[in-house]
């Protein structure tokens, strides 16, 4: 039974981002971004606290509350960023203004491979990610947000003992599957399947979620997916996902020649 008091909000979950699909979606140190976002009140962050069927339109729905970074806490974090969400309006309001931060920089520029927020390394990322939110998400205790200081605390293993109470070795730090994603995600128990019996559906299923986020580029969609399940297409299965005209014939070699177009190896 829905319970609902004045401060929930009902929304469509097709409506929202869950935190750890906007990490993957705004890569390129992720927790600078989303830091500095909701430090500037800028990004809304809101917790779901029951999801339901609706009975007018049969739409997967969700019951949330609006819920600011101030009021964060690390051990909350860790535990429900399956239960954190962005409204997509609001991270696409966000895009407009500053288109690159979907953007994946050429390889030489990434100096280290915790830059880079993918499926690889998103579970080990997630709560440095919830410690540095907790520290400089919000103005409780700062006027300014410094971007240098925030973009290196990744490397810091120092930890504030107001932030975390227990596990202070910020090298084991880890956020498991069943905390990270929600139940509806492809990713909560997708791992890239081996390349002797390939299914490429995760792929398919990827873009069709981003094309709903409301990302159409094909050359952004095929870095994406790279970035979601590296190493997972060749270029001639990029190609065939993401075709340059969907419905014409072609040959392997083209769509072996699209998909090194989409993934710049060939103009």
């Amino acid at each position: 039974m829905i319970i609902k008091q004045p401060y929930h909000v009902i929304l469509k979950e097709t409506d929202l981002i869950y935190f750890a699909e906007l990490m993957l979606r705004w890569p390129h140190l992720s927790w600078v971004k989303i830091c500095y976002e909701l430090f500037r009140e800028k990004l809304h962050p809101f917790v779901i606290t029951e999801n339901f069927l609706s009975v007018k339109d049969s739409c997967p729905s969700c019951v949330v509350i609006k819920l600011p970074a101030a009021n964060f806490d690390f051990e909350f974090l860790c535990g429900h960023f399956h239960s954190l969400a962005f409204k997509k309006s609001n991270v696409s309001s966000i895009e407009k203004k500053k288109p690159y931060y979907p953007g994946i920089p050429a390889q030489k520029q990434i100096k280290h491979d915790w830059e880079m927020c993918s499926i690889k390394n998103i579970n080990t990322i997630a709560p440095q990610m919830a410690y540095v939110i907790c520290k400089y998400g919000h103005k409780r205790y700062w006027n300014e947000f410094d971007e240098v200081v925030v973009r290196y605390e990744a490397l810091s293993q120092e930890v504030d003992p107001c932030i975390v109470r227990n596990n202070r070795d910020r090298s084991t730090w880890t956020v498991k599957n069943e905390s990270l994603w929600p139940d509806s995600s492809p990713f909560k128990r997708q791992k890239t399947p081996k390349r002797k019996n390939k299914d490429i559906s995760c792929a398919v299923d990827l873009v069709a979620k981003l094309r709903e986020n409301g990302i159409t580029d094909k050359k952004q969609l095929a870095t994406m997916v790279d970035n979601y399940f590296p190493g997972l297409l060749t270029d001639a299965e990029m190609g065939m996902l993401l075709p340059a005209n969907p419905g014409v014939i072609i040959s392997m070699a083209g769509h072996r020649k699209q998909g090194q177009r989409l993934r710049g190896i060939i103009k």
